[in-house]
């Protein structure tokens, strides 16, 4: 579950990769924490001599309440040492990873309650969106040659981007993964809309002009294909 679908999707060797994301406004009988979750599908074809034909961008977003939080955080900040979810994480790998924002170091929870005091919000549904996770990666192919130099600044640009469109001051990390099969980055920030939080309200537009945006502004620059997306 989880991630560990990401790789393991882009370490098939059939004819299509295809990387699911799937889009659920309420879906009573699952785990909070798979509530309320935004994705597309992105696939790739193979030549017959088995030679990728292009690369891709990979953007994913998805929605958490409150009480999912703790659980992503331990995911992301890597606080196990072992996954029974993740097979594919290399704990020996993980010092590798980082964080490309440093604005706050406490926990996911203090940093959504200390944005809600400065926005003034002291009401807060239960069951409502309080955490967004923006997913950026790539094709695993993209990485092979580049240095770790050029990885950073992919993923700093795609941060760049994350900041401009939902707030710096809205953003509790962005962590860069580089203990899996394919490097990504886990962006999660509190959507913060007009003082109040609001998810709904941030993601009201068609999530294909979202993904739109992130391969205008970041994804086409690096030559990497816009994919086809299914809501």
């Amino acid at each position: 579950r989880y991630l560990c679908h990401t790789d393991n999707l882009l370490k098939l060797s059939s004819v299509f990769y295809i990387l699911q994301i799937f889009l659920q406004d309420s879906t009573k009988n699952e785990p909070s924490r798979w509530r309320n979750f935004s994705t597309c599908a992105i696939v790739k074809c193979r030549t017959g001599g088995g030679r990728v034909m292009s690369n891709y961008g990979i953007f994913r977003i998805k929605k958490y309440d409150g009480g999912a939080v703790r659980g992503i955080e331990k995911h992301v900040q890597r606080e196990a040492s072992s996954s029974r979810t993740n097979p594919d994480i290399d704990y020996a790998r993980s010092s590798k990873n980082y964080n490309l924002h440093n604005r706050y170091q406490g926990t996911y929870k203090q940093a959504i309650e200390k944005r809600l005091r400065e926005c003034g919000i002291e009401k807060v549904r239960k069951n409502g969106v309080q955490m967004v996770e923006l997913l950026f990666t790539a094709s695993h192919d993209f990485f092979k040659d580049k240095t770790d130099d050029e990885i950073r600044q992919y993923f700093q640009d795609c941060y760049n981007w994350a900041c401009s469109k939902y707030g710096i001051e809205n953003i509790i990390t962005a962590q860069v993964h580089l203990d899996e099969y394919t490097p990504h980055m886990h962006l999660e920030f509190i959507p913060i809309c007009r003082n109040k939080l609001n998810a709904r309200e941030l993601f009201k537009r068609p999530l294909t002009e979202i993904q739109n945006e992130v391969y205008k502004n970041v994804f086409k620059n690096y030559g990497l294909e816009r994919g086809e997306s299914i809501e």
